[in-house]
């Protein structure tokens, strides 16, 4: 009987651990980088899951403080099993890693790297990129950089005895104005150019740039990194003809001093403050900026406005220029307008505006439409002519004696007494 428990005891036992699968060996893996670097480690590591079925790497990615975040890690004693690092910071963490010397092959490698990897003649890491902080250049055939090059003599030296030189020249036009690059695959902008006629940063991966001091035109296109644009410290003035900005990040004007500039195209940018951009002298255009909230733009001599579907729920003060256009503001509620001379303001399909005053010297044109929510309309400044389309709340009417051209009153509650000379009723 007793021979025959043990027979059993031991089946069930052989039964539960051919049901038990082993348990996988887990091991821990840190790095840094942007979006794309971790979509091609986790590809790596995949493949390396794939080929070794008994390992499963649990990934870290640390963007942001990464040696701050590492230290804590090995101070606490949970650091990651493999670890991206640099020769910096190799020394620091030396008698915590292992010596890798008997598994690697230093003819597989620039002796430069192995070399970098290495603390006390141990091989502590295995190189995966080098950078090059220091540049070797032959002084017999490179000029020594002048800080009053223009950007033809930087392209010259750039693509010294080189067949790109030619190409490059094929974008400059007769006059020597236009300069239209794609920096694609650049990090930063290692160089400031002191003058330029025309030049164009399309998806640039730098966070900062440093303005020229003199250039006709800038733009910047799906720069989603950009969040600082500065002027040099070595520009007593910084004239800009047009500044282009177009689907790019956050943006900081804040350290834009002595800047110049004629005309401003913002479009489809992450911006929640206009603060810097005092030296505009002709034009702002702002068009699909969601992120921006206030009108905080104190910019006097500001010729031309144009604001279109942007979500600005408030200004700062009344806005001021000589041409304005309001289109598609559905979140401002109050709104003044003060206007000296102006030639066309046009305020239309802004929806939650309920009170309007336009103030200053008589304006010629002044054409408000498909504004819903009005009630209160003062236009007493207005001079040359009125249209006023589709505004069916609109009840408490300020306007002039006097218009010296023709009124338009279409969809409207009520039609105000005034004298035109003419007067339009639809």
């Amino acid at each position: 009987m007793l021979r025959k428990v043990l027979i059993l005891l031991t089946c069930i036992f052989l039964l539960t651990g051919c049901c038990k699968k082993p348990e996988k060996e887990i091991i821990t893996f840190s790095s840094w980088g942007s979006i794309t670097e971790v979509q091609i480690l986790k590809k790596v590591l995949d493949d390396f899951e794939e080929e070794n079925p008994e390992i499963k790497v649990n990934f870290i990615h640390i963007p942001q403080n990464y040696f701050q975040k590492i230290h804590l890690l090995f101070a606490s004693n949970t650091a990651p099993d493999v670890l991206f690092m640099n020769n910096l910071n190799l020394p620091i963490y030396a008698s915590k890693l292992e010596d890798l010397t008997p598994e690697i092959n230093k003819e597989d490698f620039f002796s430069q790297a192995i070399s970098a990897m290495s603390y006390e003649d141990k091989i502590l890491g295995i190189p995966r990129d080098i950078s090059n902080l220091v540049l070797y250049v032959n002084l017999e055939k490179v000029p020594k950089i002048n800080e009053k090059w223009t950007i033809e003599d930087f392209l010259k030296t750039m693509f010294y005895n080189e067949r790109w030189y030619e190409k490059v020249q094929n974008e400059i036009d007769a006059y020597n104005i236009k300069y239209d690059f794609d920096f694609t695959k650049i990090d930063m902008v290692p160089f400031w150019i002191k003058e330029c006629k025309s030049l164009k940063f399309d998806n640039c991966r730098f966070s900062e740039y440093v303005l020229p001091e003199k250039a006709d035109v800038m733009t910047f296109n799906n720069c989603q990194h950009l969040s600082k644009i500065k002027t040099s410290k070595k520009a007593s003035t910084t004239t800009i003809d047009e500044l282009i900005l177009q689907d790019c990040a956050d943006i900081d004007f804040t350290e834009l001093e002595n800047i110049s500039v004629k005309q401003v195209k913002i479009i489809d940018c992450e911006i929640t403050t206009l603060k810097g951009l005092k030296g505009i002298t002709s034009k702002l255009i702002i068009k699909n900026c969601k992120k921006l909230k206030t009108y905080d733009l104190d910019c006097p001599n500001i010729k031309n406005i144009v604001l279109y579907r942007t979500p600005i729920k408030s200004f700062a003060k009344p806005i001021s220029a000589l041409d304005v256009s309001l289109i598609n503001l559905r979140k401002v509620k109050n709104l003044e307008v003060l206007i000296g001379n102006v030639e066309d303001l046009r305020i239309e399909d802004c929806k939650e505006l309920e009170t309007l005053k336009i103030y200053g010297n008589p304006t010629d044109t002044t054409v408000i439409i498909d504004c819903e929510s009005l009630k209160s309309l003062n236009t007493q400044d207005c001079k040359s002519s009125l249209s006023l389309v589709n505004l069916p709340a609109i009840e408490d009417y300020v306007l002039p004696s006097r218009i010296t051209g023709s009124c338009i009153f279409d969809e409207v509650k009520t039609v105000p007494e005034v004298n035109c000379k003419k007067k339009i009723i639809r």
